[in-house]
């Protein structure tokens, strides 16, 4: 069964955690336990909501918005550099940015820069979620 089939459409725990992390997305300390306060809801709950609304954990989904974010900055930003676009999404380390951008997109943070070319939707899973979060 694919993980994305049990997300709900603007799910608003889901969407309120999206939200939170973008606004703290240059924190690289952005923890699951900073989002428990906004979640209303102890780490077990958060853990088990995440993973049947995303498929991911809560872990997981933090870095995967963050991802989603260096992406977009990665087209609208052609200015910065793509360590400069990595630290100003809360990674530490561009080898480890990279490696997780390549992970989740399927290509490289300078290829996608210079084609704006992803995997296609169906393989691509993570992406099915990012347009049923956003809806």
């Amino acid at each position: 069964m694919n993980p994305f089939q049990s997300v709900a459409v603007r799910d608003h725990t889901v969407l309120k955690l999206w939200g939170q992390i973008e606004q703290n997305i240059d924190n690289p300390d952005l923890s699951v336990t900073d989002l428990l306060e906004s979640a209303a809801m102890s780490r077990t709950n958060l853990y088990r909501r995440l993973t049947a609304k995303t498929g991911m954990s809560a872990t997981a989904f933090i870095r995967y918005v963050r991802l989603t974010k260096a992406r977009d900055l990665l087209l609208d930003q052609t200015d910065l550099t793509i360590s400069e676009i990595a630290f100003s999404v809360g990674f530490n380390s561009l080898s480890y940015f990279t490696k997780r951008f390549t992970e989740v997109f399927g290509v490289c943070p300078r290829r996608y820069q210079e084609t704006h070319e992803l995997k296609p939707l169906s393989e691509h899973p993570f992406k099915f979620l990012e347009h049923a979060l956003k809806g």
